[in-house]
């Protein structure tokens, strides 16, 4: 952006789930929803519109829906700003949140409700904009791209902003793209960071005796190890540790280099998935352990390797053993 314009991108929140009997503000979103988020998402992404600012309404609907969307952008989401001033505000409330953003942010993404964003909208833009034919200019997960002129946000000027854009997550392509060097593209069901993953082999000594933690599937599969994505802003370490506890129930750190990658396919295609020994400083109980239903086998490292899925880990399980062992 050059000169002295500003960017508003307003997004309104995905479809939220109406099936429990929670308050308006606890509503979350319901699957579709979620996609629509992370659709919009590739679109800022594909578009180059990182913002410099994301603020957001407290509602879990909308706060979800800012989170999935910065995933995919590559953002973690801990710069999103919540403001409780958001939740179901009008078009005057809008503005005046806007107004205490600093100008040295060019370009902001504000997630919030209809009808304040909807008014906010027809109010803003130079010419009104063109409704679509079901009667819904913002239906959820919508967003619009607004060009405003003025070198601060104190006061955006009315009737003079240019509707750069308006998108529809449903409209959009229900794939996203996956980077890969050269000009190759290719497209996936999930987004890039899903098939970027890490796994945890939880290990302790009893009585001098080296085991190791291997978990059963709800599924009923067979033996495998604690893994999960590596989410955007987090380490391969940090995520090995996590999926330890959530689906081990086990506490550790990472004392160890990585030792080595295996492949798995998922969500139609493969994912690399980046392994590291978790050192175990407490074994969680039923009431504390999130996967309590998961089936957990402590073992020696010669038999564990053979039981696990897939078999390549089992070599990594026996690499774990020769680096302990010195």
């Amino acid at each position: 952006m050059k000169g002295d314009f500003r960017e508003l991108l307003l997004l309104r929140h995905g479809k939220s789930d109406w099936r429990h009997p929670l308050s308006d503000i606890e509503r979350p979103l319901k699957k579709r929803g979620r996609q629509g988020a992370q659709r919009i998402g590739a679109w800022l992404q594909q578009a180059e519109l990182w913002p410099d600012l994301i603020l957001c309404s407290p509602a879990d609907r909308a706060r979800q829906t800012a989170e999935l969307c910065c995933k995919v952008l590559g953002n973690p989401g801990r710069g999103i700003q919540i403001d409780r001033e958001l939740y179901l505000a009008d078009a005057d409330a809008l503005l005046r949140v806007l107004a205490r953003v600093p100008d040295e942010c060019r370009r902001v993404l504000l997630v919030g409700h209809n009808p304040g964003l909807e008014t906010l909208l027809r109010e803003l833009a130079s010419t009104a904009p063109t409704v679509p034919a079901d009667g819904k200019l913002l239906a959820t997960a919508t967003l619009a791209q607004l060009s405003l002129p003025g070198a601060s946000w104190r006061a955006l000027p009315k009737g003079r902003g240019e509707l750069v854009a308006l998108v529809r997550a449903s409209a959009l392509a229900h794939r996203f793209p996956f980077p890969h060097a050269g000009e190759r593209q290719e497209w996936r069901p999930r987004p890039a960071y899903y098939y970027h993953q890490a796994a945890a082999i939880p290990y302790r000594f009893q009585d001098g005796r080296l085991e190791v933690l291997l978990t059963g599937c709800r599924k009923g599969e067979r033996w495998r190890l604690p893994q999960g994505k590596v989410e955007p802003g987090c380490s391969e370490m940090a995520t090995a540790c996590r999926q330890a506890r959530v689906q081990g129930g086990v506490v550790g750190e990472v004392n160890l280099p990585c030792l080595g990658y295996f492949r798995r396919e998922k969500w139609g295609a493969d994912c690399d998935v980046a392994v590291y020994g978790v050192e175990v400083h407490q074994v969680l109980d039923g009431d504390n352990w999130i996967a309590a239903d998961r089936a957990r086998e402590w073992l020696a490292a010669t038999p564990a390797s053979q039981w696990v899925q897939p078999p390549e880990v089992g070599r990594l399980i026996s690499k774990l053993a020769r680096v302990l062992a010195g």
